[in-house]
């Protein structure tokens, strides 16, 4: 499988067609540095302003064996639509205008250094909501947890694609197995958008300190307009109830734990239907997890996990499909009942 895709749009890859500047292309890729699930999300533009509607299909019609001289049942297949919206996350820089003029000849690159921190915390702030943003959040869009957040046995119900690690208590963690693709889960921006972030230097402008005194700051705006769609469910697995302090434990006695963990990676690619075409796999877990399935390089014996030069960097894989560590994802998670 494709560790890496020339014809998947990213939000790198749009920020780059709309902005030939390069400014905020610039800006993606250092969020792209410290949050990896942005090298592998698609980005499509919405179909409903800042809403993405999806039709799907909830039942197939009905064929009959038909004898010689009788007629056939009429019959209909159904569907019904799904709405995904975006949420904006915005940000504020201030800096005082005094401090800025003090760098002569190098005012943006100061600027620039200082905004690092803002889109640092977007950057968390985003991570965590693609994992488990929930409608009840205000403002946020609703991200992968909330949405596996119940197993069941019902095979058109997203928590059959729940896989159960067994763990029990609150110090629990999760993998995600996601086919990114347009046809079954990809993130999204407003239609007519910017690449759905924005960076905009509004200039010197009167602000007030904690005080509520004035004084005078060069202001940048940062606004992230996203969401996430989720077309397909059935090309998402969850392996929930991971127990931290078993892997920790492990570890730290000096044997592999990932064996189980291989198991339940095997399990989850059997859950993803067979047709992947159009799709660009990738598994996201945290560095407890990534610590536990990167051990496993070190045993020659196995086959399943490994690294691979991708672009002149190595990448953690299983069956080539690239593990991605995403600290949002936490270790102390309720069971997933």
């Amino acid at each position: 499988m494709a560790v890496s895709d020339p014809n998947t749009n990213t939000l790198l890859d749009i920020a780059r067609r709309k902005d030939p500047d390069g400014k905020i292309a610039k800006v993606i890729e250092v969020l792209s540095e410290d949050n990896e699930i942005l090298k592998d999300m698609p980005y499509r533009e919405c179909n409903d302003g800042t809403n993405y509607r999806t039709t799907i299909r909830t039942g197939l019609p009905t064929a009959v064996w038909r004898m010689y001289n009788r007629g056939v049942p009429k019959s209909k297949s159904t569907t019904a639509q799904i709405v995904d919206h975006t949420a904006l996350l915005e940000a504020r820089s201030e800096i005082d205008a005094e401090l800025v003029q003090l760098n002569t000849g190098n005012e943006r690159e100061f600027r620039y250094t200082e905004d690092i921190a803002f889109l640092s915390a977007m950057n968390s702030q985003m991570a965590t909501t693609v994992f488990y943003g929930d409608k009840n959040d205000t403002g946020a869009f609703v991200g992968f947890a909330p949405r596996y957040a119940k197993k069941s046995a019902d095979k058109t119900k997203s928590g059959f694609n729940i896989i159960d690690a067994g763990g029990e208590g609150t110090d629990n963690t999760s993998i995600y197995l996601v086919y990114w693709g347009e046809r079954t889960v990809h993130g999204i921006y407003p239609k007519g958008g910017k690449a759905g972030f924005e960076m905009i230097d509004k200039g010197i402008e009167k602000v007030t300190d904690d005080e509520g005194k004035p004084f005078y700051a060069y202001v940048t705006q940062f606004k992230w307009l996203n969401g996430l769609c989720l077309r397909d469910w059935r090309y998402v697995v969850r392996i929930a109830n991971i127990d931290v302090s078993n892997l920790a434990n492990a570890v730290n006695a000096g044997s592999n734990p990932a064996a189980d963990l291989n198991k339940l990676i095997i399990q989850a690619l059997h859950k993803i239907p067979t047709n992947t075409i159009g799709t660009r796999p990738a598994l996201y877990c945290n560095k407890d997890v990534f610590t536990a399935l990167d051990l496993q390089t070190l045993d020659k014996n196995q086959a399943m996990v490994g690294y691979r030069d991708v672009q002149g960097a190595p990448v953690l894989t299983f069956r080539g499909i690239p593990i991605r560590q995403c600290d949002a994802i936490v270790s102390n998670e309720a069971r997933v009942l």
